[in-house]
């Protein structure tokens, strides 16, 4: 109703007839009332949310895990209400009135319910970006520091935005933050953990110094590449070819003495970007199946964001070459970049070579192969759903099977 109005009879009429809900007689109603209040106070204009508004919605966190807050609000879960609708309430209000709201934050940070501090915890990132980071940093680290160990159930919600929380903060501050990345990549019994830092390496690349970038991003990278749980290597592809680009911009390091110190002017420096590519075009000839997949995944951003001079003069013909790999799952990762990147790419299309590997898997002996390398290119799949009076929805094609540690 309140989004359906004038902003000025939503301020002259509807608080009126939330206040009088949030007094009725039925517990049933007054619950009502409160579960909604974040989402109504969400339609206003910042400058319409007066202060007993909003000490009606940080009443919420006083005495819930008392009979009488159960009693008084009709339901003692009403604090899980509030916990999610916080970064609504923030962001319609503004930063500037983050003081009436600091303490019912940090009451929900330490709600002895494990569900209102996992909701919280997934936000946690969201208010970074409302307060900025000069009142992140002050207001929200030492929240940020006990989540991190806390339960796994909301631990998982400022791991999964990491790197999200972190870009809020000043770069030094970041930094400070680096071993929890360590931590979790070390930590064997949670593979998921590990999958949620893979998925984030985009952003990991770009967020920290130089020196952090090429010391501690680039070995987790790798680390993750090679990760020993598929899901894990596939969400690193993405972010191992973004770290590739981001290495263009980072100096090259000079080498150094054995006990540490800088080496004298004789030895060349090291290039981050040639011992990475090297590095990550050797992953195209190993023995394990699994890294030379790994080789097609990383080839896969690659060909959408690497010049595609550079391109085929590295990772083309390894590519290429993959095509006639004796494993099914290789030709098969290697079918659906060949065929929905390459062919689809007026770069490529035309290369001899790619043409006659995109034939030769069109003909290849294991079915899935040939499917992959038949599909049509996102422009072909593009221009025929317009044409078509199908209603039925387009699906994202797996850039792999997902039993693609079984398939041998």
């Amino acid at each position: 109703m309140a989004s359906s109005v004038s902003s000025i009879e939503r301020y002259s009429n509807l608080i009126e007839v939330f206040e009088r809900l949030a007094e009725d007689t039925s517990r049933w109603v007054r619950s009502a009332a409160y579960q909604n209040l974040g989402p109504f106070i969400a339609t206003f204009e910042g400058h319409q949310v007066t202060p007993k508004l909003i000490r009606y919605y940080t009443s919420m966190v006083a005495d819930t895990n008392s009979t009488a807050g159960a009693s008084k609000y009709g339901d003692s879960e009403i604090v899980t209400y509030c916990a999610f609708n916080f970064p609504a309430v923030l962001v319609t209000v503004g930063s500037s009135r983050w003081p009436e709201l600091s303490e019912t934050f940090l009451t929900l940070a330490g709600d002895l319910q494990w569900r209102v501090r996992r909701t919280l915890a997934h936000s946690l990132h969201e208010v970074a970006r409302i307060l900025g980071g000069s009142v992140a940093e002050s207001s929200l680290l030492p929240t940020f520091e006990l989540f991190l160990r806390d339960l796994d159930e909301v631990r998982v919600g400022v791991i999964r935005h990491f790197a999200e929380f972190l870009e809020v903060l000043p770069m030094e501050t970041r930094e400070r933050y680096v071993p929890i990345l360590q931590e979790v990549q070390a930590d064997s019994a949670n593979w998921r953990f590990r999958r949620l830092l893979a998925k984030q390496l985009s952003k990991l690349a770009v967020i920290f110094s130089p020196d952090t970038t090429t010391s501690v991003i680039l070995p987790l990278a790798f680390s993750l590449v090679l990760d020993p749980v598929s899901r894990v290597r596939t969400a690193a592809a993405q972010g191992m070819a973004v770290l590739m680009m981001r290495l263009d911009e980072l100096p090259p390091t000079t080498p150094a003495t054995e006990d540490g110190q800088p080496s004298d002017s004789t030895l060349a420096p090291i290039s981050h970007v040639d011992s990475t590519t090297a590095r990550v075009i050797a992953l195209a000839t190993e023995p394990y199946f699994a890294s030379r997949q790994m080789f097609v995944l990383v080839c896969e951003p690659l060909v959408d964001i690497m010049p595609p001079a550079r391109f085929t003069g590295m990772f083309l013909n390894p590519l290429l070459a993959l095509a006639n790999d004796k494993v099914a799952n290789v030709r098969l990762a290697a079918a659906l970049v060949i065929s929905q990147k390459l062919i689809a790419s007026a770069e490529y299309r035309d290369h001899p070579e790619v043409k006659a590997a995109y034939d030769r898997l069109k003909q290849d002996t294991d079915r899935d192969v040939r499917h992959n390398a038949s599909l049509p290119s996102p422009s072909q799949s593009s221009s025929t759903q317009s044409s078509s009076s199908s209603s039925t929805p387009a699906h994202s094609i797996p850039l792999i099977n997902s039993n693609v540690d079984n398939k041998t």
